[in-house]
């Protein structure tokens, strides 16, 4: 299984957020793995519980990590 084309490498996201259902949920933990397999510290990837309920909501989780 490899990266799709356009995709960058977890590295690239040093310093900035991350939106995932909600602190403690599936994602949550599946980003926090990620971040420890990419050897970045835990300050160094901000998670952000943003829910999942409706596309209101998910166009603004996208505004707040996308800054």
């Amino acid at each position: 299984m490899g990266l799709r084309t356009g995709c960058e490498p977890v590295t690239d996201l040093q310093g900035g957020r991350i939106g995932t259902t909600a602190l403690g949920s599936p994602s949550n933990v599946l980003a926090k793995f990620v971040r420890a397999k990419a050897c970045l510290k835990p300050f160094d990837l901000s998670p952000i519980g943003v829910g999942v309920s409706g596309p209101d909501r998910r166009k603004h989780a996208l505004r707040l990590v996308v800054r």
